[in-house]
């Protein structure tokens, strides 16, 4: 079914390795992802995260009430919400409602497993499923609201209309695109699907990571009183929590990464194909076979980990 998403894809995850894929990846590494950028995209996370906290406020009017919140569901949207806004900017967008929708979509098909991908051989497994129709259309509709998108950030940079702290992701790659003298320069291909890696890849990966370490916290009074102890020692007298001060939570970091370890929000790495013959753990893999790496099972490996299934942050330590 991966294959369907983005056959022939220009973008970073599902694009063949080789000169071009070194080069869009060293793009996203120092444009995309460098300390600058995520610097300059604070704004939004503090907007949005303001967003959230009220969402959560509003939940539960009064504590006496004891109802419960669903976090998942507003977790979930504060993450969505964000990654768009870093991607397309903040600026009013008419698609925007469709292509949260198409995101969601995408998100709840791409893990699951169909009927052709049991057979993936099969032609006949192929007519009778229903996915392969569903992820035509939604990756078609998808890079239509792309498409779209590249056009208005094009005729605003054409109009001379916003700032350069005013930048958001699209507005960098179309800014690369314009650029001569690379030697595989960028196409408007690798911009859709560039978006689309980064908002699959910034919202699913972080929305399931949050909601997992929450419940890990819940579940471990220990080691949730642990993580409180240290967030009041070191945010003490401030009236508020920034980014910086982040920095000082060792613990904490200790209790994301266990967290992750334990609940890899992509248990199996994206498809990958064998370019040259080789051996693996005695078994031979002939060129073009299709490679899943189980991460899942890397990390809780007992070979490489004390007590694997239990919950220790201090593993990290």
């Amino acid at each position: 079914m991966s294959r369907l998403w983005f056959q022939g894809s220009e973008g970073l995850v599902f694009a063949p390795f080789g000169d071009a894929w070194r080069q869009l990846r060293k793009i996203c590494t120092q444009e995309l992802l460098s300390a600058r950028r995520v610097h300059s995209s604070r704004p939004v996370r503090q907007d949005e995260l303001g967003r959230l906290l009220r969402a959560v406020a509003s939940s539960s009017p009064s504590p006496s009430e004891g109802r419960p919140v669903n976090l998942t569901g507003i977790i979930a949207a504060y993450i969505a919400d964000s990654t768009v806004r870093a991607i397309i900017g903040s600026r009013p967008f008419k698609g925007g409602d469709a292509c949260l929708k198409l995101f969601e979509d995408m998100v709840r098909m791409r893990p699951g497993l169909s009927l052709s991908d049991l057979f993936p051989s099969s032609r006949l497994a192929m007519l009778v499923s229903r996915e392969p129709g569903q992820i035509k259309r939604c990756s078609r509709e998808m890079l239509q609201i792309m498409d779209a998108v590249i056009q208005e950030h094009r005729e605003r940079k054409a109009a001379g209309e916003g700032e350069a702290e005013d930048e958001d992701l699209v507005d960098v790659l179309v800014g690369l695109q314009e650029e001569v003298g690379s030697q595989h320069p960028l196409t408007t291909e690798n911009i859709k699907f560039v978006m689309i890696d980064m908002f699959a890849a910034g919202s699913e990966t972080a929305t399931t990571a949050l909601q997992w370490v929450m419940a890990e916290l819940m579940r471990n009074p220990r080691v949730r009183h642990k993580a409180q102890e240290e967030v009041r020692r070191a945010l003490a007298g401030h009236s508020k929590v920034t980014e910086e001060s982040l920095g000082n939570l060792q613990y904490l970091h200790m209790v994301v990464k266990e967290s992750l370890r334990l609940h890899v929000p992509g248990p199996l790495l994206t498809l990958r194909q064998c370019r040259s013959p080789c051996q693996v753990l005695g078994y031979d893999v002939p060129v073009g076979a299709t490679v899943l790496v189980n991460s899942w099972v890397i990390a809780r490996d007992p070979a490489h980990w004390d007590a694997p299934e239990e919950f220790l942050p201090e593993r990290f330590d």
